[in-house]
């Protein structure tokens, strides 16, 4: 394996996001995550795939009798993961675009247009 000389890199990086945060008046700790997470997005879509073709892309160990109870949980799963999403974004967004209408809705979505979403499919 080559050893890379990558410090330079690392400490250019480092000062990049330094200055990226100080220019948009961001802390230094946040408490949790900001914005939606690419690993929880791609578990959402992966879980649809899932519901949508359940015996081709869902658990190995499953069986027709069991597809509708699957569905469900899964479904009810993925919802909440992407209500959660939701959520964030509508943080980030009242945080830092400073939207009247995002502020005062107290960063929540509104379940609805996530049930709406789902009900669309069929």
């Amino acid at each position: 394996m080559a050893n890379w000389k990558i410090d330079n890199i690392v400490l250019g990086l480092q000062q990049a996001r330094h200055d990226w945060r100080e220019s948009q008046h961001r802390p230094k700790e946040f408490g949790g995550r900001e914005l939606p997470s690419k690993e929880t997005l791609k578990a959402i879509v992966d879980d649809l795939c899932g519901i949508l073709f359940p015996m081709r892309l869902g658990p190995a160990d499953l069986r027709q009798e069991g597809e509708d109870v699957y569905i469900a949980f899964t479904l009810d799963k993925v919802l909440s993961a992407l209500y959660e999403q939701v959520r964030l974004t509508l943080a980030y967004e009242a945080r830092y675009r400073i939207s009247a209408t995002i502020r005062d809705s107290n960063h929540q979505p509104d379940p609805a247009i996530i049930q709406q979403q789902a009900s669309s499919v069929v």
